[in-house]
């Protein structure tokens, strides 16, 4: 009989066999909800400090930005300047460039920008990761931005950019951890046979999941404190196969009232 519910593993799965005991013996399914509850709870941190970096940058450092930017008309895909030369946005603290916007035809790609931020007369190029992006203005609405539109644009950010981008986190960490899952569940899965314990497939999944638990918490707690973590894939992977370990382990010592409800 099912002894624990769906927020026990979140603090039981660090110390107590019996959750993984119950869990896999008692639960039916993948498991996919606690997954998903462990993943919401475990993005809410992250949401809070990009909040409060949002807040904190928009406070203290957007003002310095904004005042070199000059005011922009975007209009039918165009974008025009008060003059047709390029503008140099540089970080206050470094005075490194951190913006190009030129519509004279100077500057056309980020390498002659030297910048991770070129806005020309069409498009918007951004670097992410290795790939720079272009986004035409054609896809902007026509719009007046001066300085003061600027920054009540970056306070309304600021505001709300957690709870926005909050759905779109818990779903892209969703999946990542499902896929991790399905991993350990194989991982589970042969081991279970190659020490004779019959698990299905759905309760190797249950246990991996539970097991991931002090893993998730653990990289959400370091990464709420900036604690820099040495070869991350490495050790969450230590840590899950332990606890999967030690769940099996308690499968293998405590006798069942029904056997094949291991093999569900």
């Amino acid at each position: 009989m099912k002894k624990y519910g769906i927020t026990d593993p979140l603090y039981m799965a660090f110390y107590s066999p019996d959750i993984y005991r119950d869990v896999v013996r008692f639960w039916r399914g993948f498991c996919l909800l606690y997954l998903l509850s462990l993943v919401t709870l475990c993005t809410i941190p992250g949401m809070v400090k990009l909040h409060n970096q949002l807040g904190a940058f928009v406070a203290n450092d957007a003002p310095a930005y904004v005042r070199q930017m000059p005011t922009l008309t975007i209009a039918k895909g165009v974008l025009t300047l008060p003059e047709r030369r390029p503008y140099i946005i540089t970080d206050p603290a470094t005075n490194e460039i951190a913006m190009v916007i030129d519509t004279s035809g100077q500057y056309q790609t980020l390498e002659q920008a030297k910048a991770r931020i070129l806005l020309t007369e069409r498009q918007l190029h951004i670097q992410t990761g290795t790939e720079p992006v272009a986004v035409n203005l054609s896809q902007v609405e026509d719009m007046t931005l001066d300085q003061a539109k600027m920054y009540e644009t970056l306070e309304v950010l600021a505001e709300w950019a957690a709870i926005t981008f909050f759905p779109a986190a818990v779903f892209l960490a969703y999946l990542y951890r499902v896929v991790q899952m399905i991993f350990f569940a194989c991982l589970t899965l042969a081991y279970a046979r190659i020490v004779g314990l019959s698990l299905g497939i759905s309760a190797s999944a249950r246990l991996s999941a539970v097991a991931m638990t002090p893993m998730v918490v653990l990289f959400t707690l370091t990464g709420f404190f900036d604690v820099p973590i040495p070869l991350p894939w490495l050790i969450g992977t230590a840590l899950t196969v332990s606890y999967i370990l030690i769940g099996i382990r308690t499968l293998q010592i405590t006798p069942t009232e029904n056997s094949s409800s291991q093999e569900r």
